[in-house]
């Protein structure tokens, strides 16, 4: 009657492979759903004020990313930028100490002012993020129309 009838072996492979098969597609997707966190400060911006001096961190939430950042001010113009999710437990770390140590919480791991693994259980560095400094300029505040013109245009 034209009726096409599997076996059970035949079934079975079947649906191991679809099983498999949509695993596959779950892991791609994962993994292409996760984008490189870039970070971008501007100096003029009060926001980023703790990072005018040596030293100075804070902690933001970039777009994009569900976890924070840490930026520390290391030196002259050299920033650093590490998430603040503990590679032991997924706790949030603590900002640098007085000392430069970062502290996680929950299991009392610490880390260097660049995100470095120092000790306790996590037994590996805070994931660096990319750290761009934004340049001020001379233009900055005007529109390209005002940038255009010229005073001998006037």
């Amino acid at each position: 009657m034209g009726k096409h009838r599997l076996s059970r072996r035949k079934f079975g492979r079947r649906i191991i492979t679809l099983v498999v098969t949509g695993a596959g597609l779950q892991i791609l997707q994962t993994d292409s759903a996760q984008t490189e966190i870039r970070v971008t400060i501007d100096l003029e911006d009060s926001r980023y004020k703790a990072l005018h001096k040596v030293g100075g961190a804070i902690k933001i939430l970039p777009e994009g990313s569900f976890d924070p950042v840490i930026i520390v001010h290391l030196s002259g113009d050299e920033f650093v930028a590490f998430s603040s999710t503990c590679p032991h437990l997924g706790c949030e770390v603590d900002l640098p100490d007085a000392d430069g140590i970062v502290l996680c919480p929950c299991h009392d791991s610490t880390f260097d002012l660049r995100g470095r693994y120092i000790g306790g259980p996590a037994n590996q560095d805070l994931p660096q993020v990319a750290v761009e400094v934004a340049s001020p300029t001379s233009i900055r505040g005007s529109t390209w129309g005002q940038v255009k013109q010229s005073p001998s245009d006037s």
